[in-house]
């Protein structure tokens, strides 16, 4: 006949069961935050503009440049061009968002280094999740911006259909007024843009990207 085993003995088994049920959680992999903004020198994204009138004109935005930074981290640059060069934009990204640093239109159109820095995304991009900007423009107009994350939506662009975050932007400058309302797909970016100052609506949406998967 067998003897009982002790007490002591199913506790520890449990604990060791639990250790190894810790060391199994711990070892697992954590996944990446989605990247809403992505930076990657050289990639591009062609967009697709049409105006109230109905009139349409197509750009591009490349990852042109980058610069690392006497703290480590790194500055890119999104040039706008259609098909020249128009303006360039200086980001920098953290866990905790996406600022843009410093604008300039090409050919004389002015320059200005955003003090404090414009935060386009906060991170993570959340429903509710609210933030403001206040600051200068190019022109030395006094902007205010606020900014409010909504839940995903299913977006249909000529690149193909997205699964994007949208967020609400309302902006006063100068004395007017308009509302931006921004889509952005994991893995891709800015997807679709609309814009309505004094009831005129323009629109934007993707067109094509570099690293569109095959099919």
């Amino acid at each position: 006949m067998s003897r009982p085993l002790p007490r002591w003995f199913g506790i520890a088994a449990a604990v060791t069961l639990a250790c190894v049920w810790m060391g199994t959680a711990r070892a697992e992999p954590r996944k990446p935050a989605p990247d809403y903004f992505p930076l990657r020198l050289h990639d591009w994204w062609r967009y697709k503009s049409t105006q109230a009138s109905g009139a349409t004109s197509e750009f591009t935005r490349t990852v042109v440049a980058e610069k690392k930074q006497s703290d480590g981290s790194l500055r890119q640059c999104l040039e706008l061009s259609n098909p020249k060069p128009l303006i360039q934009e200086w980001y920098s990204k953290s866990p905790s968002g996406v600022l843009l640093r410093e604008e300039e239109y090409l050919g004389g159109g002015g320059k200005v280094a955003f003090d404090p820095a414009r935060p386009m995304l906060e991170l993570p991009l959340k429903p509710g999740v609210t933030w403001t900007w206040n600051g200068v423009a190019r022109t030395n107009v006094r902007v205010a911006e606020t900014n409010e994350v909504f839940p995903k939506e299913r977006v249909q662009t000529p690149a193909g259909r997205f699964e994007a975050v949208k967020i609400v932007t309302h902006i006063e400058q100068g004395g007017a007024q308009a509302t931006k309302t921004s889509w952005y797909a994991p893995g891709v970016g800015l997807v679709r843009q609309t814009t309505d100052s004094s009831g005129v609506t323009s629109s934007t949406e993707l067109v094509d990207y570099s690293f569109k998967p095959k099919r």
